[in-house]
């Protein structure tokens, strides 16, 4: 199996959030990061230990900042 070394994903997702789905994640990826994207800043899905966020919309050149 490779190795994830960052995962980029919407905060809100429908069915698993998207800090749920980086706990399990971290289950076989331990040295995983991650880069939350969201409409919702605000999300309380996110928790406040979570940065950064990335606001949607977003250009190519924000995201590889």
């Amino acid at each position: 199996m490779g190795t994830i070394d960052l995962l980029i994903t919407d905060a809100m997702l429908p069915t698993l959030n998207g800090g749920k789905l980086y706990q399990r994640l971290r289950i076989l990826h331990p040295k995983a990061r991650v880069l939350y994207i969201s409409a919702y800043v605000d999300s309380e899905y996110v928790g406040s230990d979570i940065t950064p966020i990335l606001t949607k919309p977003f250009t190519l050149q924000r995201l590889l900042q």
